[in-house]
């Protein structure tokens, strides 16, 4: 018996970095592919640059064009893209946060069943957690200590690890 996804928002954070663009977005695409994500999911992009929804799709096109290079279905590829969104998240904007919080607010939109992929620089990885909670997108500050004891724990014995404290909260952090 398969299960069944429930509506749900991935918020990625470092979304036009290397790492998104080689493995992210084309490992997406092919869950999409494969029929593995939600009817209902969608993908908000954070970056620090501001760039245009149509811009960023393009870009999500190109992404896949280098990596699948004898092509893929457009059909996939036109459900894949309408779930794709950005969002400019400058770090000389004090109230990006806030306008973080009320872009993912509009339900109508963004699933409010919210996973976080951050795919940024370690050192970035507390501030960007302490600012969603700071702005009410997490459910507490034990959060943040929480992913830092299975941090420590998991370290060695895995490459990826999702951490779980709710269903309203996934933080999925790469170890490379």
């Amino acid at each position: 018996m398969a299960k069944t996804i429930d509506p749900c928002t991935l918020v990625l954070f470092g979304a036009s970095g290397n790492l998104s663009r080689v493995k992210l977005m084309p490992g997406l695409f092919r869950l999409d592919a494969a029929g593995r994500l939600p009817d209902h999911m969608a993908i908000l992009s954070v970056g620090r640059s501001a760039v245009a929804r149509e811009a960023w799709q393009a870009d999500i096109k190109g992404m896949l064009d280098a990596k699948f290079k004898n092509g893929y279905d457009q059909k996939v590829f036109e459900r894949f893209i309408a779930r794709n969104h950005y969002f400019a998240n400058s770090s000389d904007d004090p109230d990006a946060y806030k306008k973080l919080s009320s872009t993912l607010g509009n339900e109508s939109v963004f699933p409010q069943n919210l996973a976080y992929f951050l795919s940024v620089r370690p050192t970035d990885f507390a501030p960007v957690v302490e600012q969603l909670s700071g702005v009410g997108l997490l459910l507490s500050l034990i959060h943040i200590f929480y992913c830092g004891s299975l941090y420590a724990l998991h370290k060695r014995r895995h490459r990826h690890q999702l951490h779980h404290q709710s269903r309203r909260l996934f933080v999925l952090r790469l170890w490379l």
